[in-house]
């Protein structure tokens, strides 16, 4: 696979993970097509939760713009070891956003493997999900959104 491509608006060289065009802003992954997995590190900035909470909602948004099908949501697993509150905030907001069919479903990465019915459901429509770095390794720093 290439590491650029021409955005379709403007021709000039994006890489092919990038979501918006560096020269004219144009949304990229909607056209580009290769790309259905995004990832977005919430929990390794020095944030408060409501800053966590905005930076959740950019990128859902810009994900359901780019027609992402799933975003992986780093948030870590809280500096106790027992989950952090950016980790309970994402949890409780995926919970809000599934009764709300903002998203298809979500699930903790420390469920994320072969054992869980869902996480098979979803790899299976998403097979590169199941080549990535958190299928089967029970990481409760992660968490995936199906959109």
């Amino acid at each position: 696979m290439p590491n650029e491509d021409e955005c379709a608006t403007c021709g000039n060289p994006v890489g092919v993970h990038d979501a918006l065009c560096p020269y004219c802003g144009a949304v990229e992954r909607v056209q580009l097509g290769r790309v259905r997995v995004d990832t977005v590190d919430i929990g390794h900035v020095d944030w408060s939760v409501d800053e966590a909470r905005r930076a959740l909602e950019d990128a859902l948004e810009l994900a359901r713009v780019a027609r992402m099908q799933a975003l992986i949501v780093v948030h870590g697993y809280g500096s106790t070891g027992q989950g952090g509150r950016i980790r309970t905030m994402v949890h409780k907001t995926c919970n809000a956003w599934q009764q709300r069919r903002t998203i298809r479903a979500w699930l903790p990465g420390g469920v994320f493997g072969p054992g869980n019915e869902l996480a098979r459901a979803v790899t299976t429509e998403l097979p590169e999900l199941r080549a990535g770095v958190n299928w089967g390794r029970k990481n409760p720093g992660v968490t995936v959104v199906w959109l």
